[in-house]
């Protein structure tokens, strides 16, 4: 058995989502913590988990629809190579947004628009 097979083994398999459902919960590279999706409209959290109570919260990332027309699965999140960082798609417009999750309950969240540059 490779390395890379012996390593693969090793990683959970996430479950299988069904898409076409109000709120998904996307995996991140940190073991405590999930983001959670509101596909009708665009709201984003980011959720930890831990053994202790006093550990366990879920902060808003974007708090505000995007929306006038919410939908069941009109929103996606991709996962990009940085850590903290995924794109969330407006499937139905094309409009993308960065979302940044920070490693604690420091503040450091960000949500911002992605301008599309053919638009210029």
């Amino acid at each position: 058995m490779t390395a890379a097979a012996i390593e693969a083994a090793d990683q959970p398999v996430p479950p299988q989502q069904n898409i076409a459902v109000p709120f998904r919960l996307f995996n991140t590279s940190n073991v405590y913590t999930v983001v959670k999706l509101d596909t009708r409209d665009g709201r984003v959290w980011q959720v930890q988990w831990n053994f202790e109570t006093k550990l366990r919260w879920e902060a808003p990332i974007n708090s505000q629809p995007l929306t006038n027309s919410p939908e069941v699965g009109r929103f996606t999140l991709y996962q990009t190579p940085n850590i903290h960082t995924f794109i969330l798609v407006d499937q139905q417009s094309g409009r993308l947004w960065q979302v940044n999750w920070a490693g604690g309950d420091d503040g450091a969240r960000g949500f911002f628009a992605i301008p599309d540059a053919s638009a210029d």
